[in-house]
Parts: C-alpha cells; structure tokens; sequence
C-alpha cells in the first residue's frame, strides 16, 4: 500500500454516489463530534509545574482498547500499594482500569504504561535513558519522578515509591477522554521538589463526621498537590479511651485510624502533636501560678469582698470629659493623622457631658495611655460601649515599656458587639507581673461598618479566681493594719463556688470568715495568692518545672503511637515568656529560656524512649532570638538572650530536633536561620495559610537560601483548603517555567532554530517578568560556549536561530536559561553541567529524510473540509501532512501541515484557495522500536 516514491490521489469518481454521501455524513459527524469533546490537558496544567518539560509530538498517543500497567516482578509490600493507587487514579480519572502485569510477563502486543524505581526496574532505566533527552533515565534528586510518552508506551520512573505517586499524579494531568479513547499529551517530564518536606496542617479533632470530613478533605488536598506529609494538632491526640465520652469515643477511634490508612495510601507520613501545653492543661493546678499580691478585701457577714478603688489607679480622662478639637485629654493614638477618624459626641454617652465616637471605617484605631500599677497585682479593666449598625471588631491590650520583648499583655483579645446594641458595660481581668507601670490600648483592629461609642474607662483591683492549691503557691491571709498572718481552717475557709470539685484549682473562690477566729466583720485583709492567668481568649500554659504534666505526656505519647504508629512526633510549647513566674519556678535558679528549654528536651526524651529515633519537630516561639511575638506575657529580661552561660533555650535542646520557624514572628528571618544553622537545627519555614500571597513567597525565598532549612509547613484555619494550591507550588519549586521541544538531529549545513514555552509564576501579588532568556550552546568537539538572546515571538514563547558552523563540527549541545525579576533562574537541561545534544548528518547524507515514507492517501471534499485519509501503517511513529510541490522536514517546516498519531490516519483540512490548488502529501515516519531487555534484577 505504500513506497518511497510515489504519491497516489485515488479519483473519486470510482467511488458509487450512496457510498460517497454516507461516508461524507458518517466523517462529518466524527469530526464535529472531535471538535465537540473537551481538548486534553496539557504540561501547563501539571500542579505543581515540573522542573524539566517538553513535548515530543504535536498529536496524541491515543489509547483506544485495554492498556498494561507493567510492573516489577514479586512486588513488595510498598510496590502494591503504589500499583493499587494508580489503577485507582485511572479508574477516577479516565474510567479505565488497566491490565496489571510483571515485567516478565510482559508483552507488546497492546499498549503498555511502566513504572517502577530505578532500582527495582533497571529495563525503564534503559528505555529512558534510550531517549536521549538530557537527564532522563537516572533520577539525582529526592522524590524525583520522570515521565516519557511515546507511540506504544508511556513511562513512569521514580527515585523512589512516593515520587511514582507523583508521576501518576502528574500523569492524569497529560490524559483526556475523546470519544472513549484516553488521549495522551506526547511529552516528557523531569521533576522533583525544592523542598524534601512539605507539610500540611490539620488543626481539627475528630469527633464527628464534620470533622471527619474536613481532615479527609485537608489530606486529600495535600495529597494531590505533592505534599508529603501530614501534622495532626488535635487536642484529643493521645487521650486514654475513658477520657472519652462514649459517644466520642466511638466514632474517634475507628475514623482516626481510617485517616492514619489513608494517609499510607497517599504514601504521606503522619506527624502527631499530641500535648496541650501551648493551649490548656488537662489539670489545672498544673497551669503556671503567676503570684498576685496584696489585693485588698472586707470582712464581710457572708464573705471577704474586694475592696476594688483600693490601689487608686487613675486612668486619666476615661469619661471622656476633657477635649482639645476633636482630642481626648491625656490620651494618644498611632499616628497623629488617625485623629479624623475619632470625634466627640455630646449627645450619646454613658455619663458625663460626653463620649468617644468613632465612625468612619478604615485603619487600626487605638487610644493609648500610661498608666500606673502594683506590680503582681490582679485587675479588671471596665469600660461601656455602645454600637450602631456597627461591623467589625475591638481589643484591649496592655503594653509594658521598652526594651521588653514580647512586652504585651494580650487581655481580651478581640471582643465582639452586636451590630446595634445599647450601652453595655465589658470586664477584663489582666495581672501587671512584676511591672509597676503600664500602656493601656483600646480601640478598633476594624471598622467596616456603622458606628461605635466609648465610656467611662477605669481599672479596678479585681476579686479572687482561678486559684491554684499548691505548696508553691501558698494562700496568705493578712489582717491589717498590722499585716498579721491569720490561718486557714481556723480564722478563714474557702469555698469553692463553682461546680467543680476543689483539689488543688479553686475556680471561683470564696473567702468565708470563721466565727471564733481572729477576724471581725468589717475588717480589712490583704490576700497573697496564685493566679492561673488566661491569655489570647482563654489560653494558658502549665508550670515548667512539674512533673505529673510530663508524666501525663509520657501517656499520651504511648497512646497516640500505639493507635497511629506516626512517623513522627510534634511538640507544641510556644508561650515562653509564660514560664518562671511562680515561686517552684523561681527556687531552681533558671531563666525563663532554661525552664522552657529543659522541659522541651524532657518531651523528646520521652518520645525518644517510645521510638528510638523517631524525628520530632518543635514550636519556634521558645527558641527563635529574633521572634517578637505580641501574644506572650513580658518578663525581665529578654528570654530568648544568648548569654556567655548558655542561656536560652537553644542550648538546652537536642540539635535532632526540628525547628518550626514561624516566619510572621521573626524580625529578621535571615538571622533566624542562621542562628540555627550555627547551632546545628534543621528547620522548617512555617506559613501563615490565612494571610496574603505576598506574605508566604517572601520568606519561601529566604527560606531557599538555606541548605538547613528542609521544607515548608502550612498552618491555618478558616482559607486553608483554598489556598492549598498556593502552598503546595510554593512548597515545591517557583518559576519561571519552561517547555522545550529538543532539536531533531540536522545536517551540518543547517541552521538550528531553538525555541521555548517561558512563562513566570502566578506565585504572590507581585508577579514575576522575565529578565532574561539565554540560549547558551557550542559545536562539538571542542568548541566554545556562546550565548546569545532568545527574542520573544508571541506571548510566552521565545526563539534564537544558531547559524551553521564554519568547521565540521561532529555535533552540538546547548541549553536555555531564563531568570525572573526575583532573580530565580530555570534552565533546560535543568543541571548546570547538562545540555541536549544534536547529532548532525554529513551534508551529503539523507539520514533526516530517510525515516520518513511517502505514503499513497485519498482525498474527499466534505463541504467547506477537505479530508486527507491513508491506510494504517502498523511501524509508523506518526504521520506528517505537507503542502507544497517540494516537502521540508525540518522542525520548523513551512510545508508541515499536520503531524498525525499513528492511530489516526487522517487530516480535516479547511479549504481555502492556496489548499485547492496545491499538492499534498503524507509520509509516515518510521521508527525501530526499543525492545528493553526481560532480565529485571531484583534488589531487596
């Protein structure tokens, strides 16, 4: 049917009238139907994008029957879980399931798609590297996966089990359903990640299908975008099964373990952080007792009762009395220009004449004041506010004075109103520490709607509760004057108010006078005691210098290992500036760092002794020196201070642990990792998956500066799921991103056009351009490198032409280089030291035209169509359709019209007048195919 001749156009008018119109109709409804059905993917549609990429063929493998999915032979346990998850892929995907097979059963009589490492699979290390494309055959890089489609077979090489998952997953990407056949983009892929770790958070329990579904969604997000790994912060990790409720217990235990499974389907590790320490206790009288003193109450008939004006703190002008314009007397606010946004308001107040109004929507508004205190004193802050149509959201802080770090007290944290609502009166309780002066700030953290009114702002010395029982925290009654040390049991008694029981934690205490002791009615006593201090809505710490918290850890440790098995284990301690307070704290003689430190090193011990080895990764709060982190409490000295005695907490930790670097806290994230460096910690750069695009790239690329730094973690609530692609692309590289067709080999009288698909990323708010796109090559032998530009020809793609060379080079190797205006560079080859290589033809060979066949083909006129069509040659690669009286078989013909796959032998052609009048012809090009060896051997 065919020669190396000679083309031949059958007449058309040997062909019966019915058979011409049927065959028109039938041909016409197949092509719309084509045109109909949704195109393929596509590289650009790879998430994340690939490092290395190209396409080998403008027109599809196209898989219309079954298909094997060839494999190592005696599959370990590893193998079978990666061979059960891409059947699964391609059942979801492509409503296909293919025939799975050992590489020693394997055949080449239908379609084939192999996959397996290098190690197991050394015949797809052959065909791979019998490619010829740069790079490919031998992975170099952790979690590397390559993948080649060609006419008959697809293959899928990985540098180990997880990177196979990948190339499947990037594998869905290149396929696509057409009328029932599995389209596949002909391409080539090389691809592996920045980062080894890329860790996605779930920060939920699970303890009801909502939760069950919204960690389900979070690991199977994860997973699609290449992450490897899964942290669980779940407050309920490690609890004994009766520490449940019934109910809870029922449905946590079975769907806990249902994740852990679907996490080993993924081929993801689990990490598990299974302390409380940096949110709650499970004992309250194990909470830090932060000492308060000298708060004053009266003997009363049914109780002691706080005397609250009795420390005389004045906040000066809190009824909003006084004005200057439109200025409070004595207070202040950041920035002199926010002053617009505040008036006063003679008509609506609490008391007085007058009150605060703040209306129009916009910036962060706070009044500020310095005020005096007691140092360790115990207070409410009171004031009344008043809304209407009012959107958006209010705090109170309390600020001690430089040079502390951490130096605010966070009291309410933000606090809510109704949208309209009448005067209401709020209460803050705080403890100053040990400062004896204070800045109080109050005010809006937004305002988007509607308007808001303050009053008659004061502090007062507040009553007694949370109170911890403990020898170190002693409750001392004085009667004054006099200050005389009375007794409990026989002066005093406390009641425990609320409904819990009294141990060692008093809740909501009351001091109850004893008839026949030595206090009267109406007398005055002042009360030393230990408060269990609440901070940023409720949270709290527990007393690093205890034991039953490290024991109850220990527990908690052996449960979560023995229901999970995780790969590793988090520590979650992170309000430092919380620790060394009470007097058990202060009697050892440590600094705040120190205490944190040894307890943190205490938790890995115990994990350690559960599972030798096991990574442990840490909270960076205790243990970055450049952290400022407005949430903590202000201590005395700066805890995180590299002292000459090793202070801090740094030198109290294994190195083997991992830092979590929390990249909003650091003021200066580059001496952050440095400093971990120096000292020997891995690190991990954790983002913020709530905040901006341009929040999370900056500190991705410090991050990627240093080696030490392993990966990216992603932290986060309400977006996290949405912003899972974001995370995962930064995770795993940045752009620019590069497609390149490699050069055929050419005779060596030709020019060389090179050309590439270059685009940046859409990675932040700031996006990229390209700076420069370099094509750097030379002449084989011996030649020298030489670069030249690559000159933009349409959107995202860029072209050089090289000329021929004036000696009789044997070849010629050469690379493309692009750089962004972030100063990333992408290169094809994707090594420095790797280039493609063009073999050359001698001038009088016809080795370029030699492979392709002049084939005989028909042609039919269908409407405004003109439809070429050729009998199936079964060693045909693909087909070429030209225009023309001579055909040009460079790369880049003028006469190419089509280049067809080998399963489909045909070309609708539009007519215009230059089509009707020239002559076409079809070759089919022939290529030996690569028979790999049968021998596979088998390394365990």
């Amino acid at each position: 049917m065919w020669n190396e001749t000679k083309s031949v156009s059958k007449s058309m008018n040997t062909i019966d009238c019915t058979q011409k119109i049927y065959r028109s109709r039938l041909i016409l409804a197949f092509f719309l139907l084509i045109l109909a059905a949704p195109a393929y993917c596509s590289l650009r549609d790879i998430i994340p994008r690939p490092q290395q990429m190209g396409v080998i063929s403008e027109s599809p493998t196209v898989i219309s029957g079954s298909f094997y999915l060839v494999v190592p032979d005696d599959p370990t346990e590893a193998e079978i879980l990666v061979e059960q998850e891409v059947i699964r892929l391609f059942q979801e995907n492509s409503l296909r399931t293919p025939i799975l097979v050992g590489f020693s059963h394997f055949t080449y009589d239908i379609p084939s798609i192999w996959i397996g490492t290098s190690e197991r699979f050394p015949a797809l290390v052959e065909a791979l590297d019998s490619t010829g494309i740069a790079g490919m055959g031998l992975p170099t890089h952790n979690e590397e996966y390559q993948i080649f489609v060609d006419e008959f077979r697809i293959l899928i090489l990985g540098e180990d089990d997880r990177a196979l998952r990948w190339g499947a997953l990037s594998l869905m990407r290149l396929i696509g359903n057409v009328n029932g056949s599995l389209n596949i983009d002909r391409v080539y892929v090389r691809d592996w990640p920045d980062y080894p770790e890329r860790i996605a958070t779930i920060n939920s329990p699970m303890r009801n299908t909502e939760q069950d579904d919204y960690c389900t969604a979070i690991a199977d997000s994860s997973y699609i975008y290449k992450m490897n790994e899964i942290e669980w912060n779940n407050g309920d990790q490690g609890m004994a099964p009766e520490e449940f409720s019934p109910w809870t217990r029922a449905f946590y235990f079975p769907h806990a373990e249902a994740l852990r499974e679907r996490l080993r389907s993924h081929g993801q590790k689990l990490t598990v952080s299974c302390d409380n320490t940096g949110k709650t206790v499970d004992d309250f009288s194990w909470q830090e007792a932060i000492p308060i003193t000298n708060t004053q109450m009266r003997v009363t008939s049914s109780a002691f009762e706080v005397i609250p004006d009795c420390h005389n703190i004045q906040i000066e002008n809190g009824d909003f009395e006084s004005w200057s314009g439109n200025q409070p007397s004595s207070w202040t606010v950041y920035r002199d220009n926010l002053w617009s946004h505040f008036s006063r308001d003679m008509s609506i107040r609490h008391s007085g004449s007058s009150s605060l109004k703040i209306q129009t929507p916009g910036n962060t508004l706070t009044l500020r004041q310095w005020f005096s205190v007691q140092p360790y004193g115990y207070y409410n802050l009171r004031f009344w506010c008043k809304t209407s149509g009012y959107s958006g959201s209010f705090y109170v802080d309390a600020q001690g004075p430089p040079p502390i770090t951490n130096g605010v007290i966070r009291l309410g944290s933000h606090l809510s109103a109704s949208s309209t609502q009448d005067w209401t009166e709020y209460v803050v309780p705080f403890s100053s520490y040990h400062l004896d002066t204070l800045r109080l700030l109050i005010g809006l953290s937004s305002l988007s709607a509607g308007t808001i009114w303050f009053d008659d702002i004061r502090i007062e010395a507040a009553d007694l509760t949370r109170l911890v029982r403990r020898s170190d925290t002693p409750l001392n009654v004085y009667e004054e004057p006099g200050h005389v040390l009375r007794t409990e049991g026989v002066d005093y008694r406390v009641i425990e108010t609320y409904s819990s029981s009294y141990e060692n934690y008093v809740r909501q205490p009351r001091l109850e006078r004893i008839p026949g002791g030595a206090l009267y009615l109406n007398d005055i006593v002042s009360v030393d005691w230990g408060c269990a201090v609440y901070f940023q809505n409720g949270k709290n710490t527990v007393c690093f210098s205890l034991l039953e918290p490290l024991q109850a850890y220990q527990n908690r440790v052996r449960n979560a290992d023995s229901l999970l098995s995780p790969d590793g284990f988090k520590i979650h301690i992170n309000e430092v500036a919380y620790a060394g307070h009470d007097q058990l704290c202060q009697s050892r003689g440590l600094t705040p760092a120190q205490l944190v430190g040894r307890y943190c090193n205490n938790m890995y011990e115990i994990i350690q002794s559960r599972r030798p080895g096991i990574p442990v990764r840490i909270y960076s709060d205790p243990f970055d020196y450049y952290t400022y982190d407005p949430r903590a409490m202000p201590t005395t000295s700066n805890p995180w201070t590299r002292g000459e005695n090793g202070e801090g907490t740094l030198a109290q930790i294994s190195s083997d642990i991992e830092i979590m670097t929390m990249h909003r806290y650091s003021q200066d994230l580059d001496s952050t990792f440095i400093t971990y460096e120096q000292y020997g910690f891995p690190s991990v750069i954790a983002l913020y998956t709530d905040g901006y695009e341009s929040e999370q790239l900056a500190p991705v690329l410090t991050a990627k500066k240093y080696p030490d730094c392993r990966g990216l973690i992603a932290y986060g609530w309400s977006s996290f799921q949405s912003k899972m692609h974001l995370f995962g692309s930064l995770a795993w590289n940045t752009g620019p991103f590069l497609i390149h067709t490699p050069v055929q080999p050419i005779l060596a009288t030709d020019s060389v056009s090179v050309s590439a698909e270059i685009w940046g990323d859409e990675l932040g708010s700031d996006l990229p351009t390209l700076t420069s796109v370099l094509l750097r090559y030379r002449w084989l032998p011996s030649g020298n490198w030489i670069e030249m530009s690559m000159s933009s020809s349409a959107t995202d793609h860029y072209a050089a032409t090289i000329p021929p060379s004036d000696s009789s080079p044997e070849g010629m190797e050469y690379a493309i280089i692009a750089q962004d205006s972030r100063g990333e560079i992408r290169r094809a080859p994707s090594g420095e030291n790797e280039a493609f290589l063009v073999q050359l033809s001698a001038a009088s060979s016809d080795r370029v035209d030699r492979a392709l066949i002049q084939i005989e083909h028909t042609v039919m006129s269908i409407g405004d169509y003109t439809l070429i069509e050729w009998e199936p040659v079964t060693s045909a690669e693909y087909y070429e359709v030209h225009v023309g009286s001579r055909s040009d078989f460079s790369e880049n013909s003028s006469t190419l019209l089509a280049r067809q796959n080998r399963d489909t032998p045909r070309y609708l052609l539009q007519n215009t007048t230059a089509n009707k009048s020239s002559e076409i012809s079809v070759y089919a090009r022939i290529k030996k195919r690569i028979e790999a060896s049968k021998t596979c051997t088998r390394i365990k």
